[in-house]
């Protein structure tokens, strides 16, 4: 009997646990208990195509179902729709309002999370990058997301033109070029991020730091999101939706408020990185058809109508399905962009851009942690250096009159010395106190904005996507292995799109260099 106990004490660990389940009757009888969830090896299949299956996993009261006589019109889950229009809508009209003062606003928060959280960013990042690769070459690499005699529903080539497509393909057109012409010649300094000698190290290193933020880092969001919604929605027979994947952390909570919030922030951020993506892409269009035909303008209308055409193009995939759909439209644009690639890399310098590609992936394995780990510490201590209003939490301006307590303590000591006369100092021959400028000057420091403009705001952009592409890449790799799915959503895509960043930005560098 003891042992009857014992045994009867210990939870399933694929069962939702009824103990946790409220005393109220807030659950309906409808309603999935956590002793009913249903694994794939010891259940039929679910079909949530069958709407009693779905609201099975949601409260009373919260489904809203709108039919046109047999057509179904609507299916959702009110109240998590109605806070993720509330917050996009919230924006919008606030955007609006004020365009100028909204932009201002929006910069400084961006700026005030890039300064305080980046070494959030980066560590989070550094840690899914070695967390995946563990699982793929691991035990746990073989799970299968989904029965044990489950096949892929998509071969290979259809499956990588959809997860790249959906993945980075805006992106590699937008920036293949631009991003390390940007580190070459901007004003960037990288050095710290690998040696720095001369003009052909500074190359190398623009590639090498355009590789970091395309490469294993960029995609680690994506798969981390693809795999917990794979195991947890394919093996557990629960709704593909972001709350889901917080099920092994959170329980029955998942179907409280708390689950509808998941759910809202997951459309909103899928929103917010559609737009920017969006955004990038329609500009990159208007300007290149500009480039071939001036006639072709790239004001709003233009813009405009862009965005019209390339949304009913996305629709129409969306309205035609999966397999009618998204899967022939990202093959044609995979294969154009293949050929692209091709007639780049034939009719181009092709010794040089293939010697770019080997040199530059091994830069990149030889200096990625160095990059990946960097949080230029010292290059933003310039901010406190600096008279400007200060936000780094603990040593923000403190009397109201700018600056940091040690630029207000810098700026005593400065008051007391003769500059004109002091030896071995940059501004000997002057009578004036060190300003914000000669700071950089005096102690050599590198561009402090780095994190700011571009490895933040692309951590940033990566995460925003992924609820929507790890959600999709969840969905396209039912009935592969976790090994597999990492292998060639992760790995794979970062080593072609490293080959894609060198054929186009390769030839840039040559011109410029």
């Amino acid at each position: 009997a003891a042992s009857q106990r014992d045994r009867g004490s210990h939870r399933h660990p694929f069962r939702l646990d009824t103990r946790t389940l409220p005393r109220d009757g807030a659950l309906s009888s409808t309603m999935i208990g956590l002793e009913e969830i249903r694994r794939c090896d010891e259940h039929p299949e679910v079909d949530f195509s069958d709407e009693n299956e779905v609201k099975r996993f949601v409260r009373p009261g919260k489904w809203l179902s709108l039919d046109a006589g047999n057509i179904r019109l609507l299916r959702i889950n009110w109240v998590s729709t109605g806070l993720a229009i509330a917050l996009l809508w919230g924006f919008v009209i606030a955007a609006l309002a004020d365009p100028v003062e909204m932009s201002a606003e929006l910069g400084s928060w961006k700026t005030w999370v890039s300064r305080n959280t980046g070494w959030l960013f980066i560590a989070a990042f550094n840690v899914w990058v070695v967390f995946l690769l563990y699982v793929a070459f691991s035990k746990y690499g073989n799970i299968k997301l989904g029965k044990a005699h489950e096949k892929p529903e998509f071969n290979n080539i259809s499956w990588f033109s959809m997860l790249f497509s959906c993945g980075i393909a805006v992106g590699v057109y937008t920036y293949g070029v631009a991003e390390p012409m940007a580190y070459y010649r901007g004003g960037f300094n990288l050095a710290g991020r690998g040696p720095l000698y001369n003009d052909d190290d500074r190359a190398q290193l623009a590639m090498m730091q355009t590789f970091y933020h395309w490469g294993f880092h960029a995609w680690a969001p994506y798969i981390v999101v693809a795999i917990t919604l794979g195991v947890v929605c394919y093996r557990w027979n629960m709704p593909l939706t972001m709350r889901s994947a917080f099920y092994p952390l959170l329980g029955n909570l998942i179907f409280s408020p708390i689950g509808d919030c998941i759910d809202a922030i997951a459309i909103a951020c899928t929103t917010f990185g559609v737009c920017t993506s969006l955004g990038l892409g329609v500009d990159a269009i208007t300007a290149f058809g500009n480039r071939l035909n001036s006639d072709i303008e790239t004001d709003v209308d233009a813009r405009t109508w862009t965005i019209v055409v390339m949304t009913l193009v996305a629709n129409c995939s969306v309205i035609l399905g999966l397999k009618k759909g998204m899967q022939i439209l990202s093959t044609i644009t995979f294969s154009l962009g293949l050929f692209a690639l091709l007639a780049t890399l034939l009719l181009d310098n092709t010794w040089y851009l293939l010697n770019s590609y080997v040199q530059s992936f091994g830069h990149y394995l030889n200096y990625v942690i160095q990059a990946g780990f960097r949080t230029d510490s010292f290059e933003q201590l310039t901010y406190d250096f600096s008279s400007a209003a200060n936000i780094f939490a603990g040593t923000a301006d403190i009397d109201g009159n700018g600056g940091s307590p040690l630029y207000d303590a810098m700026a005593k000591a400065n008051a007391l010395v003769d500059f004109a006369t002091v030896a071995n100092s940059s501004l000997i021959g002057t009578s004036t106190a060190m300003e914000d400028g000669d700071f950089t000057t005096v102690y050599g420091s590198h561009y402090a904005a780095m994190m700011d403009w571009w490895t933040i705001f692309y951590w940033g952009w990566w995460v925003s996507w992924a609820p929507f592409v790890g959600m999709f890449i969840a969905r396209i790799s039912r009935g592969r292995t976790l090994r597999s799915v990492i292998t060639g959503a992760f790995i794979a895509p970062t080593l072609f799109g490293f080959l894609w960043l060198c054929v186009w930005g390769g030839p840039r560098l040559k011109k410029k260099s």
